[in-house]
């Protein structure tokens, strides 16, 4: 697993800001929102290996939303979120995106290039942050448009932000806000900091937990499954490694991570790109 590395380059002080419709920046302590219960993706490879995406790109992977102001996306999410619009693809708590001249989000968050790394990978860094006026702490994940390469790997990335738009489940991670510079999507999640279900299940005795705490988290993990299938999105690298504990409590909820795999399907749809992390990919 690649170990933590410093802080990468500045980023331009113009940056386009986009808030989730769904997500509110919440209080200390909130339900989701807090410093003890909010998760983080990180991008990371697993122990079990690398994940694999066909093509030559592999990068993976608030407040008021009213609150924004304008300027030109490099990805053209707000294009992209329009046109599924008009075609009667978004329901009614789907992301709201404008395209914006707004505050950098170093005018909004401490910590950005500086704080804590909390995980890096093939896609960035990802560090803690604190929103300046609520005082409430996030993870961050850098993404360097330098490393796309093709529109194919561009297009994907998008597709990764859209779906985690439209996401709202106790048991997947949130998105709180994406802020784009010239050179890097900053994507702002709910903050995890109770480990990967692969590390806590090597702390448990013998390796293994008991029977009913296996149906507990297993059950958790069907959940959300279930819940992106419903929205016709499918993840293509579930493993251990993709699941966050939302804290070190007894009992913490688990949290689905890790989108850039991810993508929207229609029934009767084939799958026959060769994705997903070997010994953890399903075998069909």
């Amino acid at each position: 697993r690649p170990s933590p590395t410093a802080s990468q380059d500045d980023h331009s002080s113009t940056g386009s800001h986009h808030s989730n419709s769904h997500a509110s920046m919440g209080t200390p302590g909130g339900d989701l929102s807090g410093t003890d219960d909010a998760s983080v993706s990180s991008g990371k490879s697993g122990r079990s290996g690398r994940s694999l995406r066909s093509g030559r790109n592999s990068l993976s992977g608030s407040g008021n939303p009213k609150a924004l102001l304008h300027s030109n996306s490099i990805l053209g999410l707000d294009k992209m979120i329009d046109d599924r619009k008009q075609e009667g693809d978004l329901k009614s708590n789907m992301v709201h995106i404008e395209v914006p001249f707004g505050k950098p989000i170093e005018e909004v968050y401490d910590g950005v290039h500086d704080g804590p790394v909390l995980g890096s990978g093939i896609s960035g860094l990802v560090r803690l942050i604190t929103h300046r006026s609520t005082g409430v702490k996030y993870a961050v994940k850098c993404l360097d448009l330098g490393l796309v390469e093709t529109e194919e790997g561009l297009q994907q990335l998008r597709e990764e932000i859209y779906i985690m738009c439209q996401l709202d489940h106790p048991n997947i991670v949130r998105l709180e806000e994406v802020y784009e510079s010239f050179s890097e999507i900053y994507l702002v999640q709910e903050l995890c900091l109770g480990g990967e279900l692969f590390d806590r299940l090597d702390e448990q005795p013998d390796y293994h937990y008991t029977e009913a705490e296996c149906a507990r988290l297993v059950k958790q993990m069907l959940c959300a499954v279930r819940y992106i299938h419903s929205k016709g999105i499918v993840h293509r690298d579930l493993k251990l490694e993709n699941f966050l504990f939302e804290s070190r409590e007894p009992g913490a909820r688990l949290k689905m991570i890790d989108f850039g795999l991810s993508k929207h399907f229609s029934v009767g749809d084939v799958q026959c790109e060769i994705v997903g992390t070997p010994y953890t990919v399903a075998p069909e």
